[in-house]
């Protein structure tokens, strides 16, 4: 589970030397990623359940949940990477569907790296923390199923994964605090409305 603390846009410059003229194939981005898959891909994960447009869609919250305990399984089987299946790793992003994401993600990133920043460390570093962090985020993510059936239910526990990506990736404390945050937000939720 060990994530880097590079800066959000050194990953992305990463990832722009995984696409190449025929696309980018998505087992090489997550390659690229590699070291830092854990907090980047429940942040990501994190950020598509949050965002209104994508996560209010029927199903979404669902499948988001189940990547997302994928991910921290995957992490607990001491893989440092996603495991997919070699079909899924073949398949190919098209470099310009690749290239604009990746330009209109760079602000967002840019303004990540201006205010997350190593701090309260004691909370991300060492194995058995960095263990608490992953589980608050799979428990949070198995949330959201229920909590879909509540309209913007899946709000606050989306926001604490996202949380938890963004402080493992960036080594801080106080993004992960956050996200225990939105899990107490998220048990509240839970007992109120179910």
């Amino acid at each position: 589970m060990g994530d880097t603390a590079n800066s959000i846009g050194d990953l992305f410059d990463d990832l722009s030397q995984a696409n190449s003229q025929n696309g980018a194939k998505v087992g090489e981005v997550l390659d690229r990623i590699e070291d830092r898959s854990l907090g980047f891909l429940l942040a990501v994960l994190g950020l598509i359940a949050a965002l209104p447009v994508i996560g209010a869609l029927p199903g979404v919250s669902v499948v988001v949940a189940v990547l997302i305990a994928m991910t921290v399984g995957q992490s607990f089987l001491g893989r440092s990477g996603l495991w997919l299946p070699g079909f899924l790793r073949k398949q190919k992003i098209d470099n310009a569907t690749f290239d604009k994401a990746l330009k209109k993600s760079r602000p967002v990133a840019n303004w990540i790296d201006r205010h997350l920043h190593k701090r309260l460390t004691f909370l991300v570093e060492g194995q058995s923390r960095r263990t608490m962090a992953a589980l608050a985020a799979a428990l949070l993510g198995v949330a959201m199923v229920p909590l879909a059936i509540i309209p913007w239910g899946v709000q606050a526990p989306a926001v604490g994964v996202l949380a938890i990506g963004l402080g493992l990736m960036r080594r801080d404390g106080l993004a992960t605090l956050l996200g225990y945050a939105m899990a107490g937000v998220t048990v509240g939720l839970a007992i109120w409305f179910l």
